[in-house]
């Protein structure tokens, strides 16, 4: 009985789906329409295109005959998390952290941008949690250690310490100049608080989906698989951004 009741009910909404088809093509469209919309979390706009380049024109232009083309808004994808930390004084804290899905670092401040550098190379370079040890301890001491400070601070045994290092050095992470360790990167900003300090409102923004004949037309050249939404904009933009908590 109930297979006869729900082949009737599919009956019927195929038959009212026909005839809504035929009578009433705008209400099709409409339902199109419905499903390959969306929206995305983004941090509010301070300042349009148009006014950043009036502002610098002087800057940003040769001469008068010079002239600005148009415009255009793009987002890159940051991912927002929601996270806990161990604070200095040894208590928790809580905040926001803004990660940059396309160089790998953290967002210090969204006033003027500041960003970590030197999570996206350990990102590349697949650090394992002993490898980011040594990174970690090398950037809280200023970016460079000698051997026996390792030994001091990190309690292991001399064998275990090799490997942990020669590791870092072949993935070219750090440098070793007789028995001293360095960081292997310019300018390195690891030694931070995982917190992003946001002054800006976040928003909602609407979008459309792309189609599947224009999405392979417009597919980038590489991506790597991410979970969950894309979002975030440059710093002339409104950044959007995916959820996570941890």
């Amino acid at each position: 009985m109930k297979i006869l009741s729900t082949l009737i009910t599919l009956g019927a909404l195929g038959a009212g789906a026909y005839w809504a088809n035929e009578n009433h093509p705008e209400i099709k469209h409409k339902v199109f329409e419905l499903l390959n919309t969306g929206s995305f979390h983004t941090l509010e706009v301070r300042h349009t295109g148009k006014q950043i380049m009036e502002q610098n024109r002087s800057q940003l232009l040769k001469t008068s005959r010079h002239k600005y083309k148009d415009a255009t808004l793009k987002f890159s994808p940051y991912l927002l998390m929601e996270v806990k930390f161990t604070n200095n004084r040894n208590t928790t804290g809580e905040g926001i952290i803004l990660w940059d899905m396309l160089d790998g670092e953290m967002v210090i401040n969204t006033q003027d941008w500041e960003k970590t550098h030197g999570f996206g190379d350990c990102i590349n370079a697949n650090c394992d949690r002993e490898e980011f040890k040594v990174i970690n301890l090398l950037a809280s001491k200023g970016g460079s250690l000698d051997r026996q400070g390792f030994i001091n601070i990190l309690k292991v045994e001399n064998d275990l310490l090799d490997h942990w290092l020669e590791k870092c050095r072949k993935k070219r992470l750090i440098v070793q100049t007789g028995n001293q360790y360095r960081l292997h990167l310019q300018d390195p900003k690891l030694n931070v608080l995982p917190q992003t300090l946001i002054d800006d409102r976040l928003v909602t923004k609407p979008y459309k989906r792309p189609s599947a004949s224009t999405a392979a037309t417009v597919a980038p050249r590489s991506a790597a698989p991410l979970s969950g939404p894309l979002g975030k904009t440059l710093p002339s933009g409104a950044p959007s951004m995916s959820t996570y908590r941890s």
